[in-house]
């Protein structure tokens, strides 16, 4: 015993460099714990913390004491900031249906959808006035002040702070900035369909979309003059992105300029949904994501361009910095092009990423990826806290540290990824991407398969080929192509970066097409889940040799999940269905109309394919028996009783 904790003393010293790597894990524990346990008494937390700042000046010598207390008041400033930033992002959330109404307001997002493989628009409205399409509307909203409500006027009170529409109108272009009048019928956002589900109503809420139209038809709209400075440069750089997207998909066509576009302007929508399913099943969706792969690609051509013109110049090279102007000059660059791309999470972390690498330079420092990393992953969810529940922004960090730990745990073993003969490189970056796949794979695949319900076989043949094609055709052709688009000459420069994209989904569709090559999972448990990830954060953010628990705590996660109890029965009381899992796994469904429901159920069970409940309860006036579960609000026992008088698993 005494050696044991002579080891893990040491191994914790030792560490000390690594130390501030856990500051934003431990600040996330503490967002998370609010989002999972949304407890409000606040003077409890401002106690505790007062006592721990108290502690923490009478036990200052004491190292271990510091580092515990520094550890609570990180795990508590997080839970604050989450209850902080929920309590200002809270505005009126529709509850009822309301019927056809006419929306006024002003477009602040945009956005499109494949439905039968056709492009819709989606915009978003910042409300200023819903009103009653039709006077004779029946007004079913219980009045309050937390919830919209029409009064006897036909105009809504208590109005939520934007609505998400589906507009059908073909030939309408919507503008950012536009203020517009929108004739759509209004509902309630869904709820979650299954637990570890996609849920609409948390992504909304802290969007601050209270209600969502569909059936959307713009019947006015004009120019708004009336915009802060801040909002006319957002919405001219959003309207420069839809402009270049347009003219990328008309240069080369709408299926392969719509891949193109994604690569640049980060806009997915309009991607048919066979070529987005092909390379999403074929482990290539971070490719037409705003990856790290995308911006580490163009600020550092532009940084290489902006270098060999500034040399170019005998003064300016003689008497300046040329490397810290480039630098300086390549961070507002990859601004620009964040904004272009709509900030996205993956993007932003990106950027952030790639500025403090620059910002190395120019104040003379070496650059250490890992630690640029967790700082801007703090500063992400600081600002932003709800986006520590995002698949996107997980899956973007947790790659990123497996690519950043992996290699340094290889530099350490001396397994090295490159090589300057040149005979050797060929050999070397097929195996540098091997091994940046595998470390991809064992990083993001426990959480896509928690969100996504799927596993690809192949992937990493498939990022073989797709990696190089993109990185060095599709990117810089793409990119460079936006430069001639002021002489009309964009598509001489496209047409070859279609040819690259035509490549990359044909392969991803024979890949596809393997035998074996998509497997259906089942969603981990929580409790495996939670093991998986603290794990591999222990073993990628230390470097002593204690971090092989993180091994161990990475297997077990996934023996507990492999081995989940899964539940007997599901009922749903808002779309009134049940499901019945029987001993074999095999799914049984009454009689729902949500289908997106039911497809998300049997992914999330690791199944296929389901049956009728009928097939499973051979009994007489099965539906009416059925209808009278949920025919009061006691659900639970009258299931029970339904149970017992068919001894449903007997």
């Amino acid at each position: 015993m005494k050696k044991i904790n002579e080891f893990i003393n040491n191994c914790f010293f030792d560490d000390y460099y690594n130390w501030v790597l856990w500051i934003p894990v431990i600040f996330s524990f503490g967002i998370l714990s609010y989002f999972e346990i949304n407890y409000n008494n606040t003077y409890l937390f401002y106690f505790s913390i007062y006592s721990a700042l108290f502690f923490l000046i009478k036990f200052y010598k004491n190292t271990s004491i510091r580092l515990f207390i520094f550890s609570f008041l990180l795990f508590a400033f997080g839970y604050m900031r989450a209850l902080s930033y929920v309590n200002n992002m809270r505005s009126p959330i529709l509850k009822c249906k309301v019927g056809t109404v006419e929306i006024y307001g002003i477009i602040e997002d945009l956005s499109y959808y494949q439905k039968f493989n056709n492009t819709k628009k989606r915009i978003t409205v910042k409300v200023r006035k819903i009103e009653k399409y039709k006077k004779s509307n029946d007004n079913n909203c219980i009045k309050n002040e937390f919830s919209p409500y029409f009064s006897d006027d036909g105009f809504m009170q208590n109005l939520p702070k934007y609505v998400r529409i589906n507009i059908n109108n073909k030939t309408y272009k919507p503008k950012f900035g536009d203020y517009v009048v929108v004739r759509a019928n209004l509902i309630p956002i869904p709820s979650q369909s299954f637990v570890g589900a996609y849920n609409p109503q948390k992504e909304f809420f802290f969007q601050q979309i209270g209600a969502i139209g569909y059936n959307g038809y713009v019947e006015d709209y004009r120019d708004f003059s009336n915009h802060t400075f801040f909002e006319k440069m957002r919405n001219k750089a959003y309207n420069v992105r839809e402009n270049i997207d347009n003219r990328i998909i008309e240069a080369i066509g709408e299926d392969t300029g719509a891949i193109v576009s994604s690569f640049i302007t980060g806009i997915r929508g309009k991607i048919n949904s066979d070529d987005i399913n092909s390379m999403t099943y074929a482990g290539l969706a971070h490719l037409i994501a705003i990856s790290g792969l995308n911006m580490s690609i163009i600020m550092g051509l532009f940084f290489v361009l902006i270098r060999r013109i500034l040399v170019q110049s005998e003064y300016i090279a003689l008497n300046f910095n040329i490397k810290k102007i480039s630098a300086f000059l390549t961070i507002i660059v990859g601004f620009l092009y964040l904004s272009i791309t709509g900030f996205p999470v993956s993007a932003n972390r990106a950027y952030l990423m790639s500025c403090l690498f620059f910002v190395a330079i120019l104040i003379n420092r070496e650059s250490d990826t890992m630690r640029f990393l967790c700082f801007a992953a703090l500063l992400i969810i600081f600002l932003e806290p709800e986006l520590i529940l995002s698949p996107s922004f997980q899956l973007s960090f947790f790659a990123v540290i497996g690519l950043v730990g992996g290699v340094k745990f290889l530099k350490s073993h001396n397994i090295k990824l490159s090589t300057n003969s040149n005979f050797k490189k060929p050999f070397y970056y097929i195996f540098a991407t091997l091994v940046s796949s595998l470390l991809a794979e064992i990083s993001v695949s426990p959480i896509s398969i928690y969100y996504f319900n799927n596993y690809t076989t192949y992937n990493i043949i498939a990022n073989i080929v797709a990696i190089p094609v993109s990185g060095f055709i599709t990117l810089p052709l793409a990119t460079f192509s936006i430069l001639l688009f002021p002489f009309n000459l964009e598509k001489y420069l496209l047409i070859p970066a279609g040819w690259s994209i035509d490549l990359i989904v044909n392969m991803s569709k024979y890949i596809v097409s393997l035998p074996g090559a998509v497997h259906i999972v089942s969603s981990p448990s929580i409790l495996g889940l939670s093991l998986i990830v603290f794990g591999f954060l222990w073993f990628m953010l230390l470097e002593q040799k204690w971090r092989y628990f993180g091994v161990f705590l990475y297997l077990v996660g996934i023996a507990i999940s492999v081995f989940k109890a899964v539940p007997n029965v599901i009922i749903d009381t808002e779309d009134k269905f049940i499901v019945i899992v029987d001993k074999n796994g095999d799914l049984y469904f009454s009689e729902t109309k949500n289908n997106y429901k039911k497809e998300t159920i049997v992914k999330k069970l690791g199944e296929v394919d389901y049956k009728p409940i009928d097939e499973y309860l051979i009994i007489d006036n099965l539906n009416e028996e059925i209808e009278n579960i949920f025919r009061n609000k006691d659900i639970i026992e009258n299931f029970r009783t339904f149970e017992a008088r068919h001894n449903i698993f007997k």
